[in-house]
């Protein structure tokens, strides 16, 4: 049974409230987010997760108020047919900047493993291209509903016995899912090398990427479904959560981990050691650094090292002047960080690097074998 008008025109309006009020939330996370954003994003070095960053942040707050034009503002139907494709291809790209957080994190926490990084980026560029087909050949606009139908938004709505709007969103959703089944397969693996419970920051990054999936995924499904079923007035009122709630997910992600990984290497003693090479995990078992040879000094074990395995110690630095650049800990051996058994050397150790004002350009603590 089609909808009455006056149906379909709430159904609409209730659509553009959504828009609005979704945006004012993207807006009110930017804003509230401020002070975390200046001090782990803008006070540290350019590195493919600062870039990926911005662009999730503030593409979205850029393009929106050109959704909200052409879908809360009345158009003529030439003018529709001209411009209805250009929000969902805009759009596309809110999705795909947060797709791309989790695929860097996702290669991050494979130690830059070469053969996940070629499949994620391959499953991607799937999505997008699907995407961008869809939005180029598969879409119509929809018709207007308020009398005399000259003037209207420029929603779109799918093709008669078309289920590629489906797929518009079923894409992204089978992406997200096989990134946090490989992710979790991953942690269940460095769990049983380790022989004990993984560390905060690895706890974190699952956490929340479990969350945002969960989210994420349900948005998707929502709106994959609105747009099989034969109700076309009803079929965009759920777009709002695919295209905005992800970069704020996306965003929250990083700061999330940037300021857990600061508070990992922060202690309330004012005082850091640090030390290059592999710990026996008698160093300090509850730290997520252990792995590491991370040690606070207000430690009462003493660092056991490993035969083979040269110590440098840089002691003594006030936690006040560190301004963390943690982006080592989003690209170089997430896994590394949750391995604490003697002997257990994860390949490829990057350093950490952590800027420290004026006075210091920063450290690097690298690894050296000997033959003692």
């Amino acid at each position: 049974m089609p909808d009455t008008l006056e149906t379909a025109q709430h159904f609409i309006f209730v659509t553009q409230v959504h828009f609005c009020a979704m945006y004012a939330v993207v807006v009110w996370d930017w804003a509230l987010g401020l002070p975390r954003e200046w001090r782990f994003i803008w006070k540290t070095s350019w590195t493919p997760v600062k870039f990926s960053y911005i662009f999730c942040r503030y593409w979205v707050l850029a393009v929106i108020p050109y959704l909200l034009w052409a879908f809360c503002t009345d158009h003529t139907w030439d003018e529709c047919e001209k411009i209805f494709k250009i929000p969902v291809a805009l759009a596309i790209w809110n999705q795909v900047s947060a797709e791309v957080i989790l695929l860097i994190r996702t290669y991050a926490f494979f130690n830059r493993n070469k053969y996940m990084l070629v499949l994620l980026v391959t499953a991607l560029a799937g999505v997008v291209s699907y995407q961008l087909y869809v939005d180029t050949s598969q879409m119509l606009p929809l018709p207007f509903v308020v009398p005399p139908f000259q003037k209207g938004p420029c929603l779109p709505m799918s093709k008669p016995h078309s289920a590629h709007l489906l797929g518009f969103f079923i894409a992204p959703l089978l992406y997200d899912t096989m990134v946090t089944v490989v992710t979790v397969g991953k942690a269940i693996t460095i769990r049983r090398r380790s022989g004990g419970p993984s560390s905060r920051l690895i706890q974190t990054f699952l956490r929340e990427g479990v969350f945002y999936y969960l989210l994420i995924s349900v948005a998707n499904l929502i709106n994959g479904i609105f747009y099989l079923q034969p109700r076309q007035t009803i079929s965009a009122i759920c777009i709002p959560l695919s295209v905005m709630l992800s970069p704020v997910l996306a965003c929250r992600l990083i700061l999330d981990l940037r300021e857990r990984g600061s508070e990992t290497v922060s202690h309330s003693t004012g005082t850091i050691a640090f030390t290059a090479g592999v710990t026996s995990s008698k160093s300090n078992p509850g730290s997520p650094f252990s792995g590491f040879g991370f040690t606070g000094r207000s430690s009462s074990r003493a660092l056991v090292r490993p035969p083979g395995v040269v110590l440098s110690t840089i002691g003594s630095v006030p936690i006040d002047s560190i301004n963390m650049s943690v982006s080592g800990l989003e690209m170089d051996n997430l896994e590394a960080l949750a391995i604490s058994k003697e002997g257990d050397i994860a390949h490829g150790y990057g350093g950490v690097e952590m800027g420290l004002g004026t006075t210091v350009s920063g450290i690097r603590v690298d690894v050296e074998r000997t033959t003692m």
